[in-house]
């Protein structure tokens, strides 16, 4: 390890190239999540293929809905982030249906397809290898101002007993996930959020306590 002398405003001095992006922070993590997890994904010309051969599949867009509508996967549907562990289940005709996660490069697609891995769903999933962006590459063609969104939720479920996931534990980036709650609880339903773990060593049973 070496300390690099005058910091960079010497790089600067130098001729070196800095470069500025907001969300180096983030990006850096879903580069991280893939290597270590080794997420699925499937190229542009991949996921063309399985529309082409009229398989059922499903594409949900894991960038907000803004987003979606201002360029968007043919066919595909507008399900944040957030939403993906809820909604998948009501989008997919069965188990068996590919789910392709897209966002517009890879972060938000790498994120929601391990997400879901980790969730535990059962269907096959894989992220969208570089998002709109890897498709627009491949020379395929991008849909405009689609409105397709996931259902409005079902009424809520009766209070029922409490139900537990085996989760990683060990270092790295971790966070659980919130269970249906009980009968306790204020609300019905609880917001999904991502389950991982960058570097997975053993596994301890979690449980959500009464309210």
């Amino acid at each position: 390890m070496a300390l690099l002398a005058e910091g960079l405003a010497g790089w600067r001095r130098s001729g070196g190239e800095l470069f500025q992006d907001v969300n180096s922070a983030s990006k850096a993590f879903g580069e991280l999540v893939e290597s270590v997890r080794h997420t699925p994904s499937l190229s542009a010309r991949e996921v063309q293929a399985l529309i082409d051969s009229r398989q059922e599949v499903v594409i949900v867009d894991a960038r907000r809905f803004d987003e979606y509508q201002t360029m968007s996967i043919p066919g595909s549907i507008s399900v944040p982030g957030g939403e993906l562990a809820l909604r998948v289940e009501s989008l997919t005709p069965s188990p068996q249906t590919p789910v392709i996660v897209n966002c517009a490069g890879r972060t938000r697609s790498i994120i929601g397809t391990q997400s879901l891995i980790n969730a535990g769903v059962p269907n096959p999933v894989h992220a969208l290898r570089n998002g709109t962006i890897g498709w627009t590459l491949a020379g395929q063609t991008l849909a405009q101002q689609q409105q397709r969104q996931y259902d409005p939720p079902p009424a809520p479920p009766a209070p029922g007993p409490l139900r537990w996931r085996i989760l990683p534990n060990g270092p790295g980036w971790r966070s659980s996930m919130r269970p249906r709650c009980n009968a306790g609880c204020s609300r019905a339903t609880a917001p999904p959020s991502c389950l991982m773990s960058a570097a997975p060593k053993s596994t301890r049973r979690v449980t959500i306590p009464a309210a």
